[in-house]
């Protein structure tokens, strides 16, 4: 809820391996940063709703669990 808050006010940059952070804090946008075997760095630009570039986030540490946990608090509250 900190973080959210925070957003509303500023721009947050987080540099991390755990999903959690970047899931349950409704990121805007994830670029993720590979290392291809060419030993280069590739930087793709992915947005929590889009479900071909989700595996990027999924793959990071308690992505699963991060998401389930956000399908979770999302269908059980009451939009009015």
């Amino acid at each position: 809820e900190l973080i959210k808050r925070a957003k509303e006010h500023r721009q947050i940059i987080f540099a991390t391996h755990n999903a959690n952070l970047v899931v349950n804090g409704d990121a805007d946008l994830v670029y993720h940063l590979e290392m291809t075997d060419q030993k280069r760095s590739t930087l793709t630009p992915v947005v929590l709703e889009d479900p071909e570039q989700r595996h990027r986030i999924v793959s990071l540490e308690g992505g699963h669990d991060a998401f389930r946990k956000r399908e979770n608090k999302y269908r059980k509250r009451k939009f009015t």
